[in-house]
């Protein structure tokens, strides 16, 4: 399998997509919710404001690339095990690998290290991490950097499998937004 994205090894290539991922996570922080935070808005203001930036962002997408689909697979698919009747891939295999490593780095980056902790802390009472010296704000910018990294990564391995094109997120976040409104 061709590890590679437009002539770009595949793994630098989707650490610094998931760089950018992060970083223009942390602009729209900035400039759009940052502000409804401090009104106190409810949260469900915050979530079809998430849904309206989502929906900027792929048409703007769709603009500066097109909306066809890019695939980014560099040969064919090759049938590589069977495994109880279902047919997995080299691809398949692949993005179950990264996907278990990243699994284990984010439970042991969690567990292990200080800002794990913090993260820990601040997600059971901000509050009480507040009163011991911890900038729960910041943790929270934090996560949301990790998160964002994380979602560009996925989307990343993601289109090695599915290709790429500007909504590809679009169901997810459909399925999100009504379980988070459901409850």
């Amino acid at each position: 399998m061709g590890c590679f994205i437009n002539g770009f090894p595949l793994i630098p290539t989707a650490l610094v997509g998931s760089l950018y991922a992060g970083s223009l996570e942390v602009g729209i922080d900035a400039s759009v919710y940052r502000s409804l935070k401090r009104k106190r808005s409810p949260s469900l203001v915050l979530l079809l404001v998430s849904f309206g930036v989502f929906i900027f962002l792929t048409n703007f997408l769709q603009v500066i690339f097109g909306s066809d689909v890019r695939s980014l697979r560099q040969v064919a698919v090759v049938k590589r095990c069977d495994i109880f009747g279902t047919i997995v891939t080299e691809s398949q295999l692949m993005i179950g690998a990264i996907c278990f490593m990243l699994a284990l780095a984010l439970v042991s980056f969690v567990k292990l290290s200080r800002l794990g902790k913090a993260i820990l802390a601040v997600a059971d009472d901000p509050v009480a991490a507040s009163v011991v010296g911890i900038h729960s704000e910041g943790v929270v910018r934090i996560v949301f950097f990790l998160g964002s990294m994380l979602a560009g990564i996925a989307g990343a391995i993601l289109a090695l499998e599915t290709g790429l094109h500007p909504g590809m997120g679009l169901n997810a976040a459909i399925k999100g937004i009504i379980a988070a409104v459901i409850g």
